[in-house]
């Protein structure tokens, strides 16, 4: 139910001749919660004899009174039930109104002036011209106009005429807000007073509540004396830089470097500003490779290689070779080859079954000379397949290359597919 708020009240009496009901004006400005109360509404007007509690001592209804748009009512109490001097019989009255059955608070005080509704009475005073020892002029009259919607009473002269003006229309300008009567500083353009301090650094950002937020000095800087400076005992000075061609070793923190320079076999690149080998002084990798039957014979300075010719001398036999010899003998397959050069590159491959538990060898022979263990095939109770490839050096011309056989216990050794290369090389 809407709780109605009585916020203003102008009273006024007007003292008729008799046999006329004394009335007394009534202005109010009736909101609710701060509006203003507007429309038709139903009204009960009673005076009491205690601000709260107490007796009414004279009460009238309204039905459908219209407030207008600014919540200002004007009424004459006593217009419908009329008022007399036992109303105000000389003690403070204090006015109720009830609009829609809601009883508005406070009541109102009604002070010395209504009392003048006794004026009925003056027929029996001295002084008929006096009223309460005031002249009428004391007096204000009845007011007789009202102020339309959006303005308000100025002054109201003797008479009852009232002066009206505009009522002021505030607006928030830039930085305020405005809620219903009250001016607020917007904080959202505004900046609330700056209550952070930065005790080392400075500030980096200041919220719209004056708090801060500070800088401090990070790895590498220092705060002193209102600014920041290198802290040098973490960070490096300038290098001074090695001369062209050289390689920086190390720097201090003064930026003193220490420099390599170019030794033998490198050099700098001043083209590509790296460091690689110096050619001049430094073989290339080989790169090339020969044919078969024929042999490096040179290698250039870039890698690349020279090919020579050679001679190719091969033998073979698939027939066993058997032995228990504990020395070389037996030789087969061989091959007579030329070796102009006096050097050779001989490779002697077979398959070797030793037998109870021997171990059985297979060896290079060249020119009937006991054949060595130096590169030789050797199978130890298994069977084996392998080969061995030896790089000779003879003198010039004609030699036999040989395989020999022989084991190193009692028993037999089977030797099978057995073939010998000779490439004579330049």
């Amino acid at each position: 139910m809407k709780k109605a708020l009585l916020l203003a009240l102008l009273l006024a009496t007007s003292a008729h001749a008799a046999g006329t009901p004394p009335t007394i004006s009534f202005v109010a400005r009736l909101a609710d919660n701060g509006t203003p109360i507007t429309g038709a509404h139903d009204l009960v007007l009673s005076l009491f004899d205690a601000s709260t509690g107490g007796n009414p001592v004279w009460t009238e209804s309204r039905s459908g009174v219209t407030i207008p748009s600014d919540g200002v009512l004007y009424l004459d109490l006593g217009s419908v039930t009329p008022l007399d001097a036992n109303v105000f019989s000389g003690n403070k009255k204090y006015l109720e109104v009830t609009i829609d059955a809601q009883i508005t608070t406070p009541r109102i005080v009604i002070e010395s002036t209504p009392y003048a509704i006794r004026s009925g009475e003056a027929s029996h005073a001295v002084d008929s011209d006096t009223l309460g020892t005031h002249p009428a002029s004391f007096y204000q009259a009845r007011v007789s106009n009202a102020c339309s919607s959006g303005s308000a009473i100025a002054s109201i002269d003797a008479a009852g005429s009232v002066m009206c003006q505009a009522v002021p229309t505030y607006l928030a300008g830039a930085g305020l807000t405005l809620t219903g009567s009250t001016f607020s500083v917007d904080t959202t353009l505004t900046q609330a007073r700056v209550s952070g301090v930065c005790a080392s650094g400075a500030i980096e950002t200041i919220t719209a509540t004056g708090a801060v937020t500070c800088l401090t000095a990070g790895t590498g800087l220092a705060f002193t004396t209102n600014q920041f400076v290198v802290d040098f005992t973490t960070t490096q000075h300038a290098i001074v830089p090695c001369t062209a061609g050289s390689l920086l070793s190390s720097a201090d923190s003064s930026g003193t470097a220490t420099c390599y320079s170019a030794g033998f076999g490198i050099q700098f690149n001043a083209g590509t500003k790296a460091w690689d080998v110096n050619t001049a002084n430094v073989q290339r990798r080989v790169t090339g490779t020969c044919a078969v039957g024929q042999a490096i014979s040179a290698i250039a300075q870039d890698g690349t290689v020279t090919c020579g010719g050679s001679t190719v001398f091969s033998a073979s036999t698939a027939g066993g070779q058997q032995t228990n010899s504990q020395s070389y003998g037996n030789a087969g397959p061989s091959v007579s080859a030329n070796v102009a050069s006096g050097h050779a590159l001989v490779t002697i491959t077979g398959a070797i079954q030793p037998t109870n538990g021997n171990g059985a060898f297979m060896g290079l022979s060249i020119d009937s000379a006991a054949a060595t263990d130096a590169q030789s095939l050797n199978a130890d109770t298994n069977p084996l397949q392998s080969s061995a490839t030896y790089f000779v050096t003879v003198t010039p011309g004609s030699h036999t290359f040989a395989i020999e056989y022989r084991v190193n216990g009692g028993g037999n050794a089977t030797f099978t597919n057995r073939s010998i290369i000779v490439q004579a090389v330049p």
